[in-house]
């Protein structure tokens, strides 16, 4: 499945005002799985939900600190899902095989996914994907095949009846197909659209471009755009003016020089922003500022996307969503990593500083912890770093090997999630430097 996410605009989010202050206010939490989790969303400061592989889905009552797995909707698998509170979701599925071969289901819950209710849409031999709900009333759905393809499913009643109508893709050529990828409402009636086709010019075949769509209507028109060779990955739309959309190149002989384009003029026209890093999910509190995730690092904007500063790095692990409601805020990743944003009221800007004076590994946190716990050092010259983990018989639990690494603060998450409660002994050696520090898994 697809990491697609639903965006809303949030009242406020504290920003820290340097990289290093950034370091220690994400701290990891346990998930109880071990699998990659794609998708996060907060409905307010205290309740949201985490969607990921395998059918694993989380929520949380209290700002991110616990999550608690609650059901899937088997036996069918669900190709989308989406909350909009603690009790109320929605999921689509596309057509099934089997005696029910070629049916399109629609499912919901009311009771925070313990129990759920399918229903067969008249939609034969339809994949629907993605969807996208702005509260529990109104909700979109793109038909990507069968025979109302290239059509938006609307309903503003709560799922109860869905209303068809059709994208018009932009010339080029001859389309040969399209797809939509992420839908982005801030309203009911305001909301965005990428999506890419893929057209024959001048007799070459296999094409593709990104297509960016604005409504404002609620779906039933929508105006478009189209970036030339690129590919969509997902769009946020903060309002009715402004949004912003992560590409990728089409392919290694059209590469581009920028990863993401944002328009502040209801997508009249899109500016795109070159150097800018390669992410994998981002958020935004107001047309400046905004975080992002790429596959190993976090980082934070201040002047609308057009430049951005890692505040947090990671290489033992990849970042595939973050979401922001006021004040919490959350990152996700493989092997079941959850991040939970704790920021800190003594972060100082520290731009001036000079880096550590010495190798030191601080105690890693939390300490006691249940499944994921962060390892940090300081490196006081470029070293090759390696950190190794064992239990207290001498058992060699884990090896990190980080190679050669920079100067300044660094981090590695330990997912501890298969082993026994107990004492372990976490070393890092950073060339001829070794420090031990001891600490304490709990189930």
């Amino acid at each position: 499945m697809n990491g697609k996410m639903m965006y809303r605009l949030a009242v406020t989010v504290i920003f820290v005002t340097s990289a290093a202050a950034a370091q220690n206010v994400w701290i990891p939490v346990g998930s109880g799985s071990g699998n990659t989790l794609t998708q996060v969303r907060f409905f307010n400061e205290a309740e949201g939900w985490i969607r990921g592989d395998n059918g694993t889905m989380l929520m949380t009552a209290d700002s991110g600190n616990t999550w608690h797995p609650v059901a899937d909707a088997a036996p069918y698998y669900i190709d989308d899902v989406q909350f909009v509170n603690a009790s109320t979701g929605y999921g689509c599925t596309s057509y099934v095989w089997g005696p029910s071969a070629g049916t399109t289901l629609f499912f919901r819950t009311y009771d925070g996914g313990e129990n759920w209710d399918v229903e067969a849409l008249d939609l034969d031999y339809a994949w629907l994907d993605p969807m996208f709900f702005f509260d529990a009333g109104h909700g979109w759905m793109f038909v990507n095949s069968g025979p109302f393809v290239g059509s938006v499913m609307i309903t503003r009643d709560s799922a109860r009846t869905w209303h068809e109508y059709a994208f018009t893709m932009p010339s080029a050529g001859s389309t040969d197909g399209t797809r939509i990828t992420d839908f982005s409402f801030s309203s009911p009636a305001a909301g965005w659209a990428c999506g890419w086709r893929k057209t024959t010019v001048g007799g070459n075949p296999g094409w593709k471009d990104c297509v960016l769509f604005h409504t404002i209507d609620g779906g039933e028109h929508w105006n478009t755009a189209v970036l030339d060779y690129a590919i969509p990955r997902k769009i946020v739309g903060l309002d009715d003016q402004c949004a912003w959309v992560i590409v990728v190149p089409f392919s290694a002989y059209d590469p581009l020089d920028y990863t993401i384009a944002r328009t502040t003029d209801g997508g009249s026209v899109w500016e795109t922003l070159n150097g800018t890093p390669l992410l994998n999910s981002f958020w935004f509190a107001n047309a400046d500022s905004g975080w992002g995730v790429s596959d190993h690092s976090v980082y934070i904007t201040r002047d609308g996307g057009a430049a951005w500063e890692i505040v947090y790095t990671d290489e033992s692990v990849r970042f595939q969503d973050i979401d922001f409601y006021s004040g919490t805020g959350c990152i996700v990743g493989d092997d079941g990593l959850i991040l939970q944003y704790r920021p800190s009221n003594t972060a100082v800007d520290d731009s001036h500083d000079a880096g550590p004076s010495s190798f030191t590994l601080l105690q890693n946190y939390p300490n006691p912890f249940n499944a994921m716990t962060k390892i940090a050092f300081d490196l006081d010259r470029a070293s090759a770093t390696e950190i190794r983990i064992v239990d207290l018989n001498g058992r060699l639990v884990k090896t990190i090997d980080k190679g050669v690494l920079n100067t300044g603060r660094h981090n590695v998450i330990w997912n501890a999630s298969s082993e026994p409660s107990g004492v372990y002994c976490i070393t890092v050696q950073a060339g001829d430097d070794v420090q031990t520090i001891k600490c304490l898994l709990v189930r």
